[in-house]
């Protein structure tokens, strides 16, 4: 309440630090100037405005759609090599002669093995740029 008081207009003296507004505050000497903070804005505006221009023109895409579009093609990858291995175990063991059962467990298990680490792999810097 005290805050919301015109100290002046009641002949008192202003009320403690502790109560004044940090926003209305008189600014000490470490705090920004009024001229950058204004200049703080203008930059932000415009690289606003440049991303805002480079979307448009196709040049910046937005990053959680990129991230899904991956996730969903890695997912698919998986799928399928995990397919092919069913498929390729049975051609395998015709062509050998051996157990079809056999041949696919084994298989499978190398193929799970091989996803898990590709999976740990780490990607390296500008890999994909």
């Amino acid at each position: 309440m005290e805050a919301n008081l015109d100290q002046t207009r009641r002949g008192g003296k202003p009320p403690p630090a502790s109560v004044q507004d940090p926003a209305i505050a008189v600014p000490s000497g470490d705090a920004p100037s009024l001229v950058q903070i204004k200049t703080q804005h203008e930059r932000a505006k415009l690289i606003a405005l440049k991303q805002r221009i480079q979307k448009e023109a196709g040049q910046l895409v937005n990053r959680e759609e990129v991230e899904r579009a991956i996730a969903a093609r890695a997912k698919a990858e998986r799928e399928a090599l995990v397919a092919w291995g069913l498929r390729a175990s049975a051609v395998i063991a015709a062509e050998v002669g051996c157990d079809p059962g056999a041949l696919h467990i084994v298989l499978d298990r190398e193929i799970h093995e091989h996803l898990e680490a590709m999976s740990q792999m780490e990607l390296l810097e500008g890999e994909f740029s």
